[in-house]
């Protein structure tokens, strides 16, 4: 869950690119938005081929269509006619980085930063750069900064709050990831965070923050899973089912949601049946499910289907290697 989180936090910095490929040349067939764009940007250029900021602009319509090529032979001849601009720095850098050139990416953020001090946008990705490479000391600097011209930045704060995790310090970074929620009210992701951070906390306050965040987005499969795996994990278990269940309204392959019915029924509700039936789905959905054989094997177990137990037991030994539990049952059943 952190992973999805902290790509949610840097997507605006990653670019996640395919193979590159030029766009064949149309004939027959119709332009697409970005090439009809760029069409009237070079006829603009064709009447003055100096204006940078027209360079600039063709260069951010090729990097919205991932053109990566067109778009730094775009940017570096904006650069070449005026390279005082800190925005086309930043440009620059994240054509850098969907290079996977890391160094050049922030060579070009700083110079952003010499040449505006005050930019916010080349602060906040110089930020997230230096926290994807691990050093919190440089990435919270340049946030700290982000925050003294911008105390309302909620993703600063949002960030500040993960750095601070990842050095340990769990308060201070509720404290951030507050202010963030307090400077943007529908600030989803911070939400969501405080609500895994508060699970064993404040169990009341965590509540809060799982519920914010499905205010904001009630269809979220992420929140929703969340928030029944806390009521689950505090004994609300008629609340977990419930949320699982709206999950699978959602997407009705979702094999998480069915395996924590599955276990819920099997160690909470000992609906035996029940719960067969939701690992059964579970397992239709994903076949090398090594935990959902184990458990429908513990079902199996208390109906008296011994022989079915094994079966699972050993299938579930067969996805995962020197799984414990499942060697332990096994030995127990075949003495």
């Amino acid at each position: 869950m952190k992973h999805k989180l902290f790509i949610v936090i840097i997507s605006s910095l990653v670019l996640i690119l395919s193979c590159y490929r030029e766009p064949s040349k149309q004939q027959d067939q119709e332009l697409t938005s970005w090439e009809k764009q760029i069409q009237n940007i070079d006829s603009l250029l064709a009447k003055n081929s100096k204006n940078d900021s027209l360079w600039a602009e063709r260069a951010l319509i090729f990097l919205s269509a991932k053109q990566i090529d067109s778009a730094y032979s775009s940017i570096s001849k904006a650069l070449l006619i005026n390279s005082n601009v800190s925005r086309y720095h930043v440009i620059l850098s994240d054509l850098y980085l969907a290079k996977n050139s890391v160094n050049n990416c922030r060579d070009a953020l700083l110079r952003a930063i010499e040449l505006d001090d005050e930019n916010i946008e080349a602060l906040s990705k110089l930020s997230e750069l230096y926290f994807l490479i691990g050093d919190y000391e440089k990435s919270y600097a340049y946030l700290n900064k982000i925050t003294d011209l911008d105390p309302n930045n909620a993703k600063a704060y949002f960030m500040k709050g993960y750095g601070l995790l990842e050095q340990g310090d769990t308060n201070r970074a509720i404290a951030a990831m507050q202010r963030a929620t307090q400077a943007d009210p529908d600030y989803y992701e911070a939400f969501l965070k405080l609500g895994q951070l508060l699970g064993d906390k404040d169990l009341q306050l965590a509540d809060e923050y799982y519920k914010a965040a499905l205010r904001i987005q009630p269809n979220s499969e992420e929140a929703l899973y969340m928030y029944a795996y806390h009521l689950q994990n505090t004994n609300r278990i008629d609340h977990a089912i419930e949320h699982y269940q709206k999950i699978l309204t959602i997407n009705p392959i979702n094999k998480f949601a069915y395996y924590n019915l599955g276990y819920i029924y099997l160690v909470y509700k000992k609906d035996f049946n029940k719960s067969i039936y939701n690992f059964n789905k579970s397992i239709e959905i994903d076949s090398s499910y090594a935990e959902a054989y184990y458990n429908r094997g513990l079902a199996y177990e208390q109906v008296g289907e011994n022989e079915k137990a094994i079966s699972d037991y050993k299938t579930s030994l067969k996805y995962k290697t020197n799984f414990d539990k499942a060697i332990q049952r096994l030995n127990a059943l075949q003495m």
